[in-house]
């Protein structure tokens, strides 16, 4: 197990050391806002692949891709490659889009 932060609270930076230590290289995150934004904040994401589908979703429990307050640099994308998927989902398509953090550890 690992304790990279306070309580139940993960901190970017100590788990990107602890991981490195342990002989990783390549980090695969799939999470939720929150740790999204926990990365970011903490310099600690390199990439980032995005997939929009070309559909209109929201509502009131409509959530955004970040939470916490306005990024400064650290928001700041390169875009690195964008693929179009003309069927995917049926009916109207999707982009998968790759984007490339300069400030990144």
């Amino acid at each position: 197990m690992l304790f990279t932060g306070e309580d139940r609270m993960v901190r970017g930076a100590p788990l990107i050391r602890q991981l490195s230590a342990l002989g990783y290289k390549t980090i695969y995150l799939i999470a939720g806002p929150q740790m999204l934004d926990t990365m970011i904040r903490d310099r600690q994401l390199s990439r980032l692949y995005l997939t929009i589908t070309h559909q209109l979703i929201g509502g009131k429990d409509f959530r955004t891709l970040l939470t916490g307050s306005t990024l400064g640099t650290e928001g700041n994308l390169t875009l690195e490659a964008l693929y179009y998927e003309q069927d995917s989902p049926p009916g109207s398509g999707q982009f998968f889009i790759q984007f490339g953090l300069k400030h990144a550890a």
